[in-house]
């Protein structure tokens, strides 16, 4: 859409209707996957919420100091960081008073992941969903208003054939996981690919999951500090038993990624 953009106004310019006409056909068709983004609206609040917020940490190069001020600002119940290495772990540690559940692998690769919440934890384990074996996160997570299961997970970029299937493969493993989960889901993660893609597409309609970004519009994450690509790869999926109230995305914080930041409530078990 943004290509066609350039077109529309060179043809506009020398007044070729025709050819203006066509690119902005052009332009529509390619903006109407976004444009769905925003049809409906947020959920009223009528019961407690929750908030959730994500973080993919680009192999720490986040502000910790600033970090630790915007989770004190949003208040969130649990936070998952993605690429956490260990020079995370005095961060962990700081928020162990009021984040006192928490389970982490930290690396030296992008794919170390932690998860910092204050809702009480059940069975938390660290599993693999793809041959690579890179961590996910897997644990039932209890509120006054009942249970959900957490997954938080960060598939390979599709950068070659190989990687793509794997992302794909992760894919396919997560579907698995949600089908066996005891309690409604909560998908959480940098999944490498934005809502129009198939292989999105393919995930949903394998677990079941919605995506939390619907009625709430087009919001990028990634990549900060490129205003010409800007993509929603960090996402939040979801059962029909969680409620989604309000959903956007966080400031700089020194990533190229921002924070995603969810409301939601919990609704009866599965």
């Amino acid at each position: 859409m943004q290509l066609s953009l350039p077109f529309i106004a060179y043809t506009i310019w020398k007044r070729k209707n025709r050819q203006a006409l066509l690119w902005i056909c052009i332009a529509l068709i390619n903006y109407y996957p976004v444009f769905k983004l925003y049809n409906g609206a947020p959920h009223p609040i009528s019961k407690p919420t929750y908030r959730a917020m994500l973080l993919n940490l680009f192999s720490s190069t986040v502000d910790e100091a600033l970090l630790q001020r915007e989770i004190n600002r949003i208040d969130p119940d649990f936070i998952l960081l993605l690429e956490a290495t260990s020079a995370m772990q005095p961060l962990c540690d700081a928020l162990k008073a009021t984040y006192t559940y928490q389970l982490y692998q930290f690396r030296d690769d992008p794919y170390g992941i932690a998860l910092l919440s204050r809702l009480p934890m059940n069975q938390p384990r660290l599993s693999t969903s793809d041959k690579n074996q890179l961590p996910s996160i897997q644990t039932d997570l209890h509120t006054p208003c009942g249970s959900f299961t957490f997954i938080g997970t960060h598939p390979p970029p599709p950068i070659n054939r190989t990687l793509a299937k794997a992302r794909n493969a992760s894919f396919h493993t997560l579907s698995k996981w949600t089908h066996a989960a005891r309690y409604p889901v909560v998908l959480m993660g940098d999944l490498n690919t934005t809502p129009f893609a198939h292989s999105f597409h393919q995930l949903l309609e394998e677990s079941g999951l919605h995506d939390s970004t619907l009625s709430f519009g087009f919001q990028p994450t990634w990549k900060v500090g490129n205003p010409l690509l800007q993509l929603p790869l960090d996402h939040f999926l979801h059962d029909e038993q969680i409620t989604i109230h309000q959903r956007s995305v966080g400031s700089d914080l020194g990533s190229d990624h921002r924070p995603l930041l969810v409301e939601f409530s919990v609704h009866s078990s599965r």
